[in-house]
């Protein structure tokens, strides 16, 4: 193994050394390329700097000529206008002298030759001209000798003949000497942009040069060195295995003699204890005989008992009796513990799969983000040789090891939340939370896909990059940017070229808006809802203990309280105004469920009115039914007892009857029904006995009245309505801490997305920022730009965060309440409005740490971006 070992060992040390210099050659061969490739370059951009300036000098001659003929054909269009407009007051001037002694016919003549003459008048030169030779062969066609004798003398055909053909050849040559300069120009602007284009080229291929150049002359020592070391490390170690293999063989000898004395002690050993088993064994089964008579007598004792309690169970059969079997329905624990296992399931069902989804998102287009970032990097890397597999393997790693390191600190701080939570119940839990499993496959299970989604996305981002070549990578102009469109027509409000600007923006960079959109909603949705669910839960306990109880005070009295002791608990109770009345519990029996509840039975129904305020779902008044009872809505949605329906009803002595739900009134905590003392007695044969007191007494007094009231004899509870909020505290902090937890991470997980998209938005565009204010905008303007467009983003983001999680928190609150109780299912504005308005600041923080750069980056550095 020590040969193979060293042999392994000199063969890597050799291939290592010839990796290493074929490594330098090729990065030296590279750098010699790449140095005669830009020498050829600076070549051709000096030839093509110098055919630049000679087609200048050629273009300003031609603009020299240009002047010079427009400046001839200027003078002979206004010699030729002034011949012509002299012509034609010459013979408008002759037919007016001629008119008054001609016949009727010539004056027609006369008539039609002055109209057309005057509507040239203000024409430019070529079309009076063309006009008078136009008129003259008129003339002399079909008119009058006389016209002709008259009009034909004056005009003078072949001057303007002459200078109309002169005028239009001058006319066309200008035109075409203006059209080849237009032309002109834009080639010799366009050949400016190649050359200021490739000298940035050239300049930059340079910077590279030199940079390959440091890290050779850097990394050549570097890997010597680490040869060199290698050297010197595998010597080492090759000395110390042949120092060890000595010991070894030194080693062996002294092992083998400890071995045999070793072997020779243990066989005396197995002998003794051989001799001590075949001792002990005849004692063993001399115990067993003894145990054997011993169990035979236990045996005959017990069938003794056994007929004894076969005979006491005959007996019990043969007595009559009442019973009841009772489901975990009743059992107050059992349904206080499956009430907060439904809520808590109900919470993570409705978020689990909201929080995954918009993670999901957020991972995918924040990673094509990065990726569109980085081209002018993957152009350096190509450029340098990579591979485009090595490229995109390094984005992967980048992606996956962010993404998996961000899964395995949300695993963590998940089991810290959830150790917080179970802290939070345990005091109010009949069992304990400690040691509970956990679903191992869905803790790996969301890693991993978030990995995937991560990876996927690089993938698919790199897709189109690592195929372009690393010069128009590096420059930028590869793969073709989606450049925006011209805003069309002249506009006096700025309102309006904003618009277009930012919708094209909004166009361009959607993978960065739909990651805010999705952000935002997300925000607004989850704090409104937090908000909204702890209003919620304390407003149904407030329109218990404000508007349905008019009492402040209960008390129950004792079921073997004497005559005596109730009569001093009306005494004094005597100076309070109270009502008195049955108050018992039942069970209702509706099919295989069963519903604990408590009954309230009523003498005085205008008596009870002042005590027990009862509406229905509508806020209309309710009546208690003489033929029927009341339920709570809670129970109509949970247990459906609607209205109409017939249920059991077994009462504390175990009698039961059948009774019919008539109407339906609110009450948001505990199961109750409400009749009259009367249809309580007809259906079960029982006279309901007063045991309940509701008081009314404020303040003071009522502190010391519950003080007094708690020492008497005969009382079994007394208490303030206002203490239902202590009762139910434990709904109360898990509610609370869950709500807090989730808001706090939704805002800080926002606030981090959004700054750092906030952050790319004014990168991508300080070019075209430093463009307007080279332009003449001021700080306050170009940002003004940004800002609209933020603003644009953000109101919509939070209509559609209003329009989703105002309609869904009343499924989602419906579907989070506990047994017996109920929130209030109408969404609050105080909620959502403070949703908005911590948004709102939150996105003006964020904007305002991103904004505050835009006016620090000098002019200068327009070239960078």
């Amino acid at each position: 193994e020590y040969r193979a070992k060293l042999a392994d060992g000199q063969a890597q040390l050799e291939k290592a050394e010839q990796d290493m210099e074929k490594q330098l050659s090729d990065a030296k061969y590279q750098l010699f390329e790449g140095f005669l490739q830009l020498d050829q370059a600076e070549k051709l951009l000096n030839e093509k700097e110098e055919e630049y300036k000679q087609a200048r000098e050629a273009l300003e001659k031609g603009r020299v000529q240009l002047d010079e003929g427009i400046a001839k054909f200027e003078d002979a269009l206004n010699t030729a206008n002034d011949k012509a407009d002299g012509v034609i007051t010459s013979v408008i001037n002759a037919i007016n002298d001629a008119y008054p002694g001609a016949d009727e016919e010539i004056r027609e003549k006369y008539d039609d030759i002055k109209n057309r003459l005057e509507a040239v008048q203000d024409k430019d030169a070529i079309t009076k001209c063309d006009e008078l030779i136009s008129l003259y062969n008129y003339v002399m066609g079909d008119t009058p000798q006389e016209v002709k004798d008259l009009i034909g003398a004056l005009i003078g055909v072949d001057e303007f003949t002459d200078k109309l053909d002169q005028l239009k050849e001058g006319k066309a040559a200008v035109e075409d000497g203006q059209r080849k300069y237009d032309e002109g120009y834009e080639a010799i602007q366009e050949a400016r942009k190649m050359l200021d284009q490739g000298w940035y080229d050239l300049q930059k291929g340079k910077e590279q040069l030199k940079e390959g150049q440091e890290e050779l002359a850097k990394k050549e020592p570097e890997a010597r060195q680490k040869l060199a070391d290698s050297k010197k490390e595998f010597e080492e170690k090759k000395a110390e295995g042949a120092r060890q293999l000595e010991e070894a063989r030194a080693t062996l000898a002294s092992k083998t003699a400890e071995a045999k004395e070793t072997i020779a002690k243990y066989e005396e050993e197995f002998s003794k204890a051989q001799e001590e088993y075949t001792t002990q064994k005849a004692d063993g089964e001399e115990k067993l005989a003894e145990a054997n008579e011993k169990y035979n007598e236990a045996e005959k004792e017990a069938n003794e008992k056994l007929a004894e309690i076969q005979q006491q169970i005959t007996t019990a059969k043969q007595t009559p009796c009442s019973y009841m079997v009772q489901t975990r329905d009743v059992n107050a624990p059992f349904v206080q513990t499956q009430s907060y296992i439904k809520a808590i399931a109900g919470f993570f069902g409705a978020f689990t799969p909201l929080y995954a989804g918009i993670i999901a998102i957020v991972c995918f287009f924040t990673m094509t983000i990065i990726v569109e970032e980085q081209t002018s990097q993957i152009g350096t890397c190509k450029a340098f040789g990579m591979y485009e597999a090595e490229i995109m393997r390094k984005y992967i790693v980048f992606g996956a090891s962010g993404a998996l390191f961000g899964a395995v600190a949300g695993v963590i701080g998940a089991f810290a939340i959830e150790k917080m939570l179970i802290n939070t119940m345990k005091s109010n839990l009949a069992f304990s939370l400690e040691g509970t499993s956990h679903n191992i496959a869905m803790i790996v299970l969301l890693p991993v896909l978030e990995v995937l989604i991560t990876v996927v996305a690089v993938i698919w981002s790199c897709h189109r990059y690592i195929r372009c070549s690393a010069v128009g990578l590096i420059s930028g102009n590869e793969p073709a940017q989606r450049y925006r469109k011209k805003s069309g027509g002249s506009s006096s409000s700025n309102g309006g070229v904003y618009f277009k600007l930012i919708f094209n923006n909004l166009i361009t960079d959607i993978g960065r808006e739909i990651v805010s959109v999705v952000t935002i909603v997300m925000c607004v949705f989850i704090v409104g809802f937090g908000i909204d669910i702890k209003l919620a839960y304390e407003g149904a306990l407030k329109r218990q203990m404000n508007n349905i109880w008019q009492y402040d005070i209960s008390l129950t009295e004792s079921g073997n309280a004497t005559d005596e002791e109730k009569a001093a608990i009306k005494d004094v109770l005597s100076d309070f105004d109270t009502l008195y009345l049955p108050v018992t519990a039942g069970v209702i029996a509706d099919g295989q469920s069963q519903i604990l509840t408590s009954i309230i039975c009523v003498d005085d129904k205008d008596e009870f009115a002042r005590f027990f305020t009862l509406k229905d779902p509508a806020g209309k008044a309710v009546n208690v039914f003489d033929d029927g009872v009341l339920v709570t809505k809670e129970m109509e949605d949970k247990n459906s007892l609607s209205a109409g329906k017939d249920v059991y009803l077994v009462d504390s002595t175990l009698k039961y009857t059948r009774v019919s739900v008539k109407g339906i009134f609110m009450l948001y905590a505990g199961k109750t029904m409400i009749m009259t003392s009367d249809y309580y007695q007809n259906m079960l044969g029982i006279t309901p006995v007063p045991n309940t007191y509701y008081i009314k007494a404020k303040g003071d007094a009522g502190k010391e009245l519950k003080a007094v009231l708690s020492e008497m004899p005969g009382v079994s509870s007394v208490d303030f309505t206002r203490n239902l909020r202590d009762r139910n505290m434990a709904v109360v902090n898990l509610y609370n801490a869950v709500v807090a937890i989730v808001i706090i991470f939704s805002i800080l997980l926002s606030f981090m997305i959004l700054l750092n998209l906030s952050n790319i938005l004014v990168a991508h565009r300080m070019r075209e920022l430093l463009t307007m204010r080279v332009n003449g905008f001021s700080n306050s303007q170009v940002i003004g730009y940004l800002v609209r467009e933020v603003l644009l983003t953000g109101v919509i983001s939070i209509t559609i965060g209003l329009a989703l999680g105002v309609p869904l928190t009343g499924v989602i609150i419906k579907n989070l309440e506990t047994d017996a109780f109920m929130f209030v299912r109408e969404p609050f504005v105080l909620a959502w409005l403070s949703s908005v308005m911590i948004n709102v600041l939150f996105s003006v923080t964020i904007n305002l740490i991103a904004f505050r750069k835009v006016g620090k980056v000098p002019l200068t550095d327009i070239n960078k971006y």
